[in-house]
């Protein structure tokens, strides 16, 4: 199990990552991961957790706050990513304070799910997802985001609150 932990204040110039996990089972739960930032321009991305691959990912009662890529153009800040897992339970998780204030065509997002078997996300607080960005052109701000063919098939969303996803500084072409 990974449990207990404080991931705080990590900066890099390219991607950066709080806990990742592949293959086999994991349990993680009631970490703090706070503060990462990464000033990173293209195709750099900030992630709390990140899920890549296994059999059962129990991921609860975890806060993920304070992820900051300003100078990310097009890359993504993403409170946690999914890519992978037969069965991936993300579920009771606060995520909050997601910025990328150089935003054009990357995104923001609570949680990002792209891939795995059966995701089950429920009762996480998703809020203060944010892009000052006054140059967004097709990027982005959501709370979840399911994209791709396979993450459509068994992905359950509910009993999650999401609110406060914020960008106000596009223009009204891009709203």
């Amino acid at each position: 199990a990974t449990t207990g932990n404080v991931i705080r204040n990590i900066s890099s110039a390219g991607t950066v990552t709080g806990i990742i996990t592949g293959a086999g089972n994991d349990n993680i739960y009631s970490n703090t991961i706070d503060s990462l930032f990464s000033s990173g321009v293209l195709l750099t991305t900030v992630s709390g957790i990140n899920v890549t691959a296994g059999t059962t990912k129990n991921i609860y009662q975890n806060t993920i706050s304070n992820l900051q890529g300003n100078s990310v153009t097009t890359g993504s800040v993403r409170g946690i990513s999914i890519s992978g897992g037969a069965t991936v339970n993300f579920f009771q998780n606060k995520i909050f304070s997601l910025q990328a204030n150089a935003l054009t065509t990357g995104s923001i997002s609570g949680v990002w799910n792209s891939g795995g078997v059966v995701i089950q996300l429920s009762r996480n607080k998703i809020y203060d997802i944010s892009s000052g960005s006054s140059a967004v052109t097709t990027g982005a701000v959501y709370g979840i985001l399911v994209s791709g063919a396979t993450a459509n098939l068994n992905c359950i969303i509910n009993n999650n609150i999401i609110g406060d996803l914020k960008a106000p500084a596009a223009n009204m072409a891009d709203a």
